[in-house]
């Protein structure tokens, strides 16, 4: 949503969250795991990058974290395909 607030100048209000501070590493992880790619660009975090990234950083995500990290990829998609 960041990087779509960036490119298009279009602000949206879900940005102003103020991240609780034992939110802020699930969020954090989310920014960095990544994505898939598509022929219309980025595409929906897949499993198979999210395991790779609990690989890469030695982090085990429990069934809430991920269906948290799905939630904001749902958010991240929708704000993303708005853009276009």
């Amino acid at each position: 949503m960041q990087r779509v607030a960036r490119n298009t100048g279009e602000h949206d209000p879900r940005l102003n969250v103020e991240w609780p501070r034992l939110g802020r590493s699930l969020w954090d992880a989310f920014r960095r795991i990544g994505r898939s790619m598509t022929m219309n660009g980025p595409g929906p975090i897949m499993p198979e990058n999210i395991l790779a990234f609990q690989q890469l950083h030695g982090v085990k995500f429990t069934p809430w974290e991920l269906d948290v990290i799905d939630a904001f990829d749902a958010i991240a998609m929708e704000a993303m395909q708005k853009k276009d």
